[in-house]
């Protein structure tokens, strides 16, 4: 019960801002703009969820892409060339920040590029069949 109490007094002390009319609506208009950011974020998110339904490609190359003009042309007005051109710029930013970054990692790990190769080939969820005429006796 005094858990409660001190919450009310908290939020009680908290209102009081409402006493003085600027500072109350900076509050509001705080606030508001608060939730607006939120709103965005929200319908940021559920555009690039809705990417997600179309299939992927190797490093996302064109459904980025389409992510960033739909959500760019709709939500912002951009042209569809420049929001493509932003895009691409986007991911390739991001796939050298990687590499700048990923490589000394690796190095100092004491990776190998064959080590990495292996440890793709074994992680893919693909398997392949044998060619036509390569088939052993087993199969």
């Amino acid at each position: 019960m005094q858990a409660i109490r001190g919450a009310l007094r908290q939020a009680r002390q908290g209102l009081s801002v409402f006493r003085d009319p600027g500072k109350g609506a900076f509050a509001a208009f705080a606030q508001l703009g608060a939730w607006a950011l939120q709103l965005l974020a929200c319908w940021a998110l559920f555009a690039v969820n809705v990417t997600a339904v179309v299939p992927a490609t190797p490093s996302n190359i064109g459904i980025f892409q389409l992510a960033v003009i739909s959500v760019l042309t709709t939500g912002f007005g951009v042209g569809a060339a420049d929001a493509l051109a932003y895009g691409v710029i986007l991911q390739a930013v991001e796939i050298a920040t990687a590499v700048a970054l990923g490589l000394p990692a690796l190095v100092r790990e004491g990776l190998t590029w064959s080590d990495m190769r292996l440890r793709a080939l074994s992680a893919a969820p693909v398997r392949l069949s044998p060619r036509p005429g390569t088939e052993t006796a087993s199969s």
